[in-house]
Parts: C-alpha cells; structure tokens; sequence
C-alpha cells in the first residue's frame, strides 16, 4: 500500500506502513453484473480464474485473454507461477460495483475475501482488435461507505496510530517520523499475529509493497533541488 506526500528537506516526512493480514470476508457476487462488452468479458473471465484458484484456467485465460506485446515481457508459464502468491494474500475477490468504463478500460470495485479490504481492479485493453488484454492493476481503494475521519485529539504519536490502526481494521501498523537528521520518532499498535495477544515491536521487519513511484519521486525531487 502507498500513499503519496510533498516532498521537502526541512519538513518531516511520515512513512505508514500498513499490514493486513489474512481475515474471513463472506461476500455474494450475484447482484453484480459485468459491463456488456468486451473489456466486460475479459474482467469477467479473470475474475473468474482468480477465483478458481485453477493454475490450467489460469494458463486457459492468459492463453486467450493476454495480448502478445504483454506476454513477451512475461511468459504464460511465469503469469501461472505469480498467483497462487497474490491469491494467498487477496483470497476471493468479490465484485461491487464498476468504478468507470472507457471503451479500452475498465476499472470495477471488489471486496478482498481475505484481506478484509476494498480494491480497485484496473484492466485496460489493446486498442487493436481483437483487444487482449495489455495489463491489470489492483491498488488498495476506499470503503464505499466509509465517513472520513478527523484525528485531531491525541496526545502523542503512538496514541494517532493506534487510532489509526483500529479504524483501518488492520493487526499491526507503524509509524516514523523522520527528517534531515534521520528518524526522530517511530511508534508502533497492534499484535504480530491476527487473534494473537503478542505486541508488534518497532523491531519487528514489516513488508513493504507500492512504493516504488512515491519512493522514487521523493529521490528525483531530491536530486532536483539539490
């Protein structure tokens, strides 16, 4: 997950880095209804691999659906071998609602059955026919019900982030604030385990995923002011 923030040298910058780890989520696909069309279809029928958890469906969809520029950058074989990893942490990916269509694109909000979260399943299409399938992007979304919160009554930076954490649902979360001197505060909530009752420790090593681009920008500006 990865959030975006201005970069400047004499400001602190705050990293969050959120874990979520495996929860149940029931859900019920049958009140949604793909689009009509063909960006429609290949949604359909990724979804519908995905959540087969079925590696020769799997190789069946990337052999009818992917487009051959995509697959030169990377084979059926390495595509099939990816997601048993990705299913693992999603579990069953539940349809809501589509989010916006373009006649090359489309972008629909699904529940995660085991991360307990909201995601945007981006799927954008070749433009020449018979329009495969160019690439897919899933990215953390909001809640559609969600109320946004104000957290302006905390006494310290641990007290916010588990403020935080309890409002996100997720088992552990962490906090650093750092500057040009280094890290000048870290604070941590949560337990290691989901159902555990052992503390996650500032120590503890946390996996970091989606902050290529945000890592990057911040080194390019960095570079540039210099």
């Amino acid at each position: 997950m990865s959030h975006c923030a201005r970069y400047r040298p004499v400001h602190w910058i705050a990293a969050l880095v959120v874990v979520c780890v495996s929860m149940t989520y029931a859900g019920d696909t049958a009140e949604f209804t793909y689009p009509d069309s063909r960006v429609g279809e290949i949604a359909r029928a990724w979804v519908e691999q995905f959540n087969s958890a079925d590696d020769q469906q799997t190789r069946r969809f990337e052999e009818t659906y992917r487009a051959e520029s995509a697959l030169k950058k990377r084979s059926v074989d390495d595509r099939v071998a990816r997601y048993p990893q990705l299913r693992g942490m999603l579990g069953t990916l539940i349809p809501h609602s589509v989010i916006e269509e373009t006649p090359g694109g489309l972008k629909l909000l699904a529940r995660s059955g085991s991360m307990d979260m909201w995601l945007s399943l981006r799927f954008d299409l070749e433009p020449e026919a018979p329009h495969k399938l160019k690439s897919i992007e899933v990215r953390p979304a909001t809640d559609p019900d969600a109320v946004a919160t104000s957290y302006d009554q905390w006494k310290d930076l641990a007290e916010l982030v588990e403020q935080v954490r309890s409002d996100l649902g997720c088992p552990a979360l962490a906090v650093a604030v750092a500057g040009g001197s280094g890290i000048r505060e870290v604070a941590v909530a949560g337990v290691r385990v989901v159902g555990g009752d052992e503390r996650v420790q500032a120590e503890d090593p946390f996996h970091v995923g989606s902050i290529t681009k945000s890592m990057t920008a911040t080194i390019i500006a960095r570079i540039s002011e210099d």
